[in-house]
């Protein structure tokens, strides 16, 4: 019945042809929506309660409230994205629509600006329309997507990348894209965030010219200016997740005032509402009451004006029922499945090829690797004596192959699935065609980089000439290379970033583990043999085998007396591989690539849950009032001058807001004065007379983005701020009355307890400003402090920095489209035009210097939208004028500044020093401490993983290898057991650390504002995660240690302990090297990479001394090398017994001709551990000098 009702829903609007014409109203009805809180209670929250609302084609809709109302959520719901947790009904002129036929009709363009970076302007928005505009010409085209660059500002950087645009530029960008095709609803959630008012202004023209044309628009929007909430025709105002208002914009005065909330005769509306909105409950019964009452009647009306609305449609419809190509109705996409992919294919080769440095280094990679196993395995293939040898070459073969691979891929699906859901849920294109996109735009490199690396391997090792064997093993090769790229994006769909690098080494090593290299099948228990099958190592190690020994080769020349494998026939049979079964191999490998390809198109599909996460006073500190001087900057970088001979002065005890269009220097200028910008600047900075230095501890700099540790709450976030930026002898009353203070003047109160990562982004963003409020420093720098918030929170944070400023701080801030009422409350305003100032003085003297020049403020206008709509408009002369005034000015101040600077000693008592940091070292390492093992302990899911996949490899080795120890015929098998295990200790702890992106800027963020000093951060990051370093290793050996029947000797178990804790350790140093030293990309191919030598030198493949000369230095720079020696002399070393043999003959029955086979000295444990423990430090120092070097240039 209700697929009949969305049928004939679709046939009665026409909604399948979607010509431009086209009404649809939006209407909805008793939506509710909870969300259970993720912090400690679990208790669930009603975000929205029961609101209805109907949004009309040709008005334009805004959606007000404070923040936290549930305008996001609601929206959200609206666009059809959030599908669990909420009730209610959501219907099209009177239909209900499923939700994909909704989809089709709905465009939903969110706060975040998810683009490709590699891509200019010109090229993300020529893309877009080619995926969305298909029947419209070349040239149609282009005008169209000029059109819109030229409304939205963006012209003029057409060609630039978009991740060299402003934070406002890319916004603009992110709308630009969607409205390209002109859908017939279109929901956008705070599109003038990041913008000035001018740019606000022009984009919201934009949109509302195109509601004139019988779209259905509603927008969520912060702090409109007077003049940009007159575009505006309908205002739907939330409060704590119920409407109280809903009707025209011009009939809100009227109907607050008839509940009691007057508006005063000069006041923005918009922000009147919102104060009205943020007044408790009890005060808005009457607004409550009224609007239910109101939607009561709506409910009886709206059905039958709908069938009015159907029935003039449907007459409407009649004509252009079918298109163009004979009757067919459109699909849910513009284009066929075919040019999809073929425009999705030129897009993702294109920004491969701008991002080429990735690509050689993959390439280069390969190569190096290649000539390394030539040298390091040379000629092994036509000696008798060393099959063995060879047959490790093989399997090295399989290993750099399936890493090499599978690790650069794990990030391709979280580095593009915003954009990627925002695109497809938009219908843009269908899932079929991203995914084979993104799969045959990585299929030359698949190709390439193995068949350079085979062709380089295979001649050096002397592998056998003939084109047959060489084609099989490429075959083979490639293959492998296929499946590890279908693993790597496999992982990366279905987890985030860290937990897709934790997954690839835990699926991967229990592959090798019965892939029939460390143990044979038939050694195994009966049942644990079938397991085999499993492996997809298994027949990849087969089908090489086979390539090289199979197809009845004959015998090869033996270098030594005998040779017992001198038959490749006995060499297939000891490794249980049959010499005709090739392609049988090479099918099984097409079957595991078939299966894992089709996992991953169905978890690819499921990105859509990805969504979801889309959700008693103090005294002040004693200070020296402070007044900032900048002389003359000059900052460039290397495209283009950003500030352009600037001079100013910041006095104490005033608030300056700087303001400017978008890309006019603010942030830039703010970068300078804080220290942070050194690297391109010319002229001078002083505070007092004396430069400032960096990380100078008389100022802090809240940037525009806020890195928060999200796994804290609130009141825990605050709480360790206080602790380390309050001095220690403060007692906890007075840091809780300073906590309380502050959260209550953000309006973050009722937040204490809720986990960052639930907040919404203005309540981040007052989190991220409290933070820095708690010492009250000489000078703060703030970058949009405002950003994000509505007009309430932005008055109540920039009151508070006003206070702050009169008790004699100097405080700039940075700030777009400020209210009439918060723009009174700042001193001086200093206004910026691509990098040169125009006015720098008194905000009460701006309008009469303005109008010196012509340029005159009307009554009842904003005088800040004024000043930006005048610097941003083409006034040459005006600006020419404005400019020497403000020259004229600055020569005059810098001509009156004291002659001798004043120094910082100079200005504090006598035998004072002005203390950096407010805490101890010791004091800021224990808060560091505490601070991380509570984020890391929230990180349940994690830190479950992390010890059940050690809990459970620990039993599957054990069973595997069950009484290896012990018996003399397996000792080979045990030591291959405990190779492995050294592996996957080296993986499971390295890339726990290597994807800590985010803390790293909140540890940039917190050092550079002085919070603690570089070494306590080192050292606690060191520190924190030593516990389960030590513990996940030493849990893995003891299962190990006792299921495969080691001898039980505490001396010989503790020595063990001791390599792998060493082992631990050094996992969780080349790991935190690869996550300070390289990006996210990066990170994990650093990672993949990093153990090759190590591994290749360790001694298990082959012994250093047979290598050649030039090569065995490497041996000495192995850590696997050490770590191997280690356990063999823990286990075979130290005058031990011999081993018991459960048959005729066994080799190895004594220990201490297994550790000469390897050349292992028996009593050189203590050597072993010591060589790893240099390596360590050595690590360690490279880990430090990293972050500092991290630290400067991120600055």
């Amino acid at each position: 019945m209700a697929e009949d009702e969305c049928v004939d829903a679709m046939a009665a609007l026409n909604l399948e042809e979607g010509e431009l014409g086209q009404r649809l109203t939006l209407t909805f009805r008793n939506i509710c929506y909870r969300r259970k809180e993720q912090n400690g209670g679990g208790r669930p929250k009603d975000i929205i309660k029961s609101v209805s609302g109907r949004f009309q084609p040709g008005r334009l809709v805004a959606i007000l409230g404070p923040s936290g109302a549930g305008k996001s959520s609601l929206l959200s719901i609206l666009s059809g994205l959030r599908q669990t947790g909420y009730i209610g009904t959501i219907e099209v002129n009177g239909y209900m629509l499923d939700r994909r036929r909704y989809r089709q009709q709905c465009v939903y363009i969110q706060q975040d600006f998810n683009l490709i970076e590699h891509l200019t302007v010109l090229e993300t928005m020529n893309y877009a329309a080619e995926l969305k505009m298909p029947n419209r010409s070349v040239m149609v085209r282009s005008k169209k997507v000029n059109d819109v660059l030229r409304i939205l500002g963006l012209d003029s950087g057409a060609h630039t990348l978009a991740k060299k645009l402003s934070g406002g530029e890319k916004k603009r960008l992110s709308i630009g894209i969607e409205m390209v095709s002109n859908p017939p609803i279109i929901l956008l959630d705070e599109p003038t965030s990041g913008l000035d008012s001018v740019a606000a202004m022009e984009l919201i023209s934009y949109v509302k010219t195109v509601a004139a044309e019988g779209r259905t628009i509603a927008c969520v929007i912060h702090q409109p200016s007077s003049s940009l909430f007159q575009l505006f025709d309908d205002l739907y105002l939330l409060s704590t997740g119920m409407c109280i208002y809903n009707g025209p914009v011009s009939g809100m005065v009227a109907t607050l005032a008839e509940a009691g909330h007057h508006c005063p005769k000069y006041y923005n509306r918009a922000d009147f509402a919102l104060e009205v909105a943020s007044k408790p409950l009890h005060e808005l019964e009457q607004l409550l009451h009224r609007y239910s009452k109101l939607d009561a009647i709506d409910r009886k009306q709206s059905r039958q004006e709908n069938f009015k609305d159907t029935c003039t449609q449907e007459e409407a419809a009649t004509v252009p029922e079918q298109n163009e190509r004979g009757g067919r109705t459109r699909g849910r996409y513009q284009i066929s499945q075919w040019k999809q992919f073929y425009v999705l294919l030129r897009r993702s080769l294109r920004v491969t090829s701008r991002d080429f440095f990735f690509a050689q280094l993959r390439v280069i990679a390969h190569m190096l690797v290649g000539f390394l196993l030539g040298a390091v395995f040379y000629q092994s293939g036509q000696d008798g004596a060393l099959v063995m040898v060879n047959g490790a070459c093989l399997f090295f073969f399989q290993l750099f192959i399936f890493f090499g691979n599978a690790m650069p891929c794990v990030i391709t699906f979280p580095l593009e699935t915003k954009v990627f859901i925002r695109e497809r849920l938009n219908n843009w294109y269908s899932l079929e065609a991203y995914y084979l996109s993104k799969i045959v735009a990585d299929l030359p490199l698949q190709i390439l980089c193995p068949s350079l690396f085979l062709a380089i391997a295979y001649y050096l090792t002397g592998q056998p000439l003939e084109w047959e064997r060489f084609g099989q093993l490429g075959l083979v090769l490639l293959l492998l290379g296929i499946f590890a790229q279908t693993v790597g994006l496999l992982s990366g769909a279905a987890f985030d970033i860290q937990m897709a690098t934790f997954f690839v080494p835990c699926f991967t090593i229990p592959s090798l583990l019965f892939s029939g290299f460390f143990v044979k099948p038939y050694e195994m228990n009966e049942y644990l043999g079938y397991i085999a099958y499993t492996s997809f190592f298994r027949y990849s190690l087969q089908g090489s085998l086979q390539a090289i020994y199979g197809g009845n080769r004959t015998a090869f020349p033996c270098s030594k007396d005998i040779c017992y494998y001198n038959k490749p026939s006995k060499f297939l049979k000891f490794m249980d591989t049959r010499e005709d079964g090739f392609w049988e191999s090479v099918y099984v490998l097409l079957g595991f690539i078939a299966a894992f390809q089709i996992i991953l198109y169905v978890m690819a599909g499921n990105e859509e849950i990805e969504l979801n996460r889309l959700s008693a006073a103090t005294p002040l500190q004693n200070f020296v009032p402070s007044t900032i001087r900048f002389r003359n900057v000059v900052y460039r970088t290397n495209e283009k001058e950003i500030l352009s001979n600037v001079s100013g002065r910041f006095q104490h005890g005033r608030l300056v807001a700087l303001m400017g269009p978008s890309g006019a220097g603010k942030s830039s200028l703010l970068n300078v004065l804080s220290g942070a910008q050194i690297f391109g600047m010319i002229g001078s900075v002083t505070i007092n007379g004396e430069p400032v230095e960096e990380n100078d501890p008389r100022s802090v700099y809240v940037e525009q983005e806020c890195p928060l540790l999200v796994f804290l709450t609130v009141q825990e976030t605050m709480q360790f701020a206080v602790d380390m930026k309050m001095p220690q002898s403060s007692p906890p009353s007075a840091k809780g009355a300073k906590i309380n203070d502050i959260l209550e003047m953000v309006g973050l109160n009722d937040a204490r307890n809720t986990i960052v990562r639930n907040l919404s982004g203005g309540e981040q963003r007052r989190l991220a400003v409290a933070v820095e409020l708690i010492t009250n420093p000489p000078i703060m720098l703030l970058d949009e402090p405002t950003s994000g918030l509505d007009s309430v929170s932005s008055t109540q944070v920039i009151s508070h920095l006003k206070s702050l400023a009169m008790s004699g701080r100097t405080i700039v801030c940075t700030i777009h489209q400020p209210a009439s009422s918060l723009f009174q409350l700042f001193d001086d305003v200093y206004l910026l035009r691509q990098g040169r100032c125009l006015y720098a003085g008194p905000v009460e003297n701006m309008l009469v210097r303005f109008a010196r020049v012509g340029l005159r403020c009307p009554e009842y206008y904003n005088p800040a939208d004024f000043a930006l709509e005048s610097i941003a408009a083409s006034q040459p002369e005006a600006h020419r004028m404005l400019c020497q005034l403000v020259d004229e000015e600055m020569r005059e101040i810098n001509a009156g500044a004291p002659s001798s600077p004043t120094t910082l000693a100079a200005q504090l008592e006598p035998g004072k020093r002005y203390a950096r940091y407010q805490t101890a070292c010791y004091y800021q390492l224990y808060t560091l401490l505490k601070r991380s093992v509570l984020s890391s302990a929230r990180d349940e899911f994690f830190l479950k993983i992390r010890l059940g996949m050690h809990l459970a490899l620990g039993l599957v080795f054990g069973a595997v290898h069950y009484d290896a120890g012990s018996e003399a015929a397996k000792v080979l098998a045990n030591v291959g057991c405990f190779f492995q295990l050294f592996a996957f200790v080296y993986f499971t702890n390295a890339v726990s650390v290597v994807n800590y992106a985010d803390e790293v800027k909140v540890a940039i963020k917190e050092i550079a504002n002085n919070w603690y000093s570089r070494e306590a951060y080192f050292l606690a990051k060191l520190v924190h995660d030593l516990p389960l370093q030590l513990f996940c290793p030493s849990f893995l050996l003891a299962i190990v240690f006792y299921l495969t029947g080691q001898p039980m000797e505490w001396m010989r178990f503790g020595m063990l302990l001791g390599v792998f804790a060493v082992g631990g350790v050094i996992g969780q140093s080349l790991g935190l090297i690869g996550g300070i030293c390289f990006d996210v990309k990066m990170q994990n191919f650093f990672v993949a990479n990093a153990c090759i030598v190590p591994i290749l030198f360790s001694g298990f493949f082959v012994n250093a001394g047979d290598m050649i000369s030039i090569l065995r230095p490497l041996s000495t720079v192995s850590f696997f090398r050490y770590q191997f020696h280690g356990a063999m002399q823990a286990l075979y070393g130290y005058d031990r017994g011999n081993i018991p043999c459960g048959q005729v003959y066994c080799y190895y029955k004594k220990p201490s001709t297994i550790l000469e086979q390897f050349d292992i000295d028996e009593h050189g444990y203590g050597t072993s551990i010591t060589k790893a423990l240099v390596l360590v430090l050595i690590m360690q120092l490279i880990i430090y000098v990293g972050f500092m070097v991290r630290l400067r240039r991120t600055k």
